[in-house]
């Protein structure tokens, strides 16, 4: 049991890791939106393609990886419902696991919302680029 917590904890910081790094390139991305709306302004450079065919994979990347952060906190939300279950049956004198189970719960709870709310301001982001794309392709 403590060497399946062990893992389960372990998977936890990984993946907000993981996490963490998504919301780096998310701030990457809000930060130089700026740069894209100027695009569309009649400059036919290969700059101005490539600045947002980049965002534009960028922002795929994130999403997709976004959504396998999700995946990955529902593996372990499994585990830890499993868990929870050996730890009531089996080994429930031991106060200190179930507090560790309690703590890993409350840590995937924390790492969902940031996955939402990321996903959410993603989301945003790419409506109001693609009207600023939109707009400016009728000018």
């Amino acid at each position: 049991m403590l060497k399946m917590l062990t893992k389960l904890e372990m998977e936890l910081v990984c993946t907000s890791e993981k996490l963490l790094n998504l919301l780096i390139l998310l701030m990457h991305l809000l930060a130089s939106a700026n740069d894209i709306e100027e695009v569309g302004t009649l400059d036919y450079s290969a700059a101005s393609f490539e600045k947002p065919l980049t965002y534009d994979l960028l922002c795929g990347i994130l999403e997709s990886e976004l959504k396998e952060v999700d995946m990955v906190l529902d593996e372990l939300e499994a585990q830890i419902v499993e868990a929870s279950k050996l730890s009531t049956y089996k080994y429930v004198k031991d106060i200190f696991m179930i507090d560790r189970l309690g703590e890993s719960a409350q840590y995937l709870k924390q790492s969902r919302g940031r996955v939402s709310e990321t996903t959410l301001q993603l989301a945003q982001l790419q409506r109001t680029l693609d009207y600023i794309r939109n707009d400016t392709s009728k000018h």
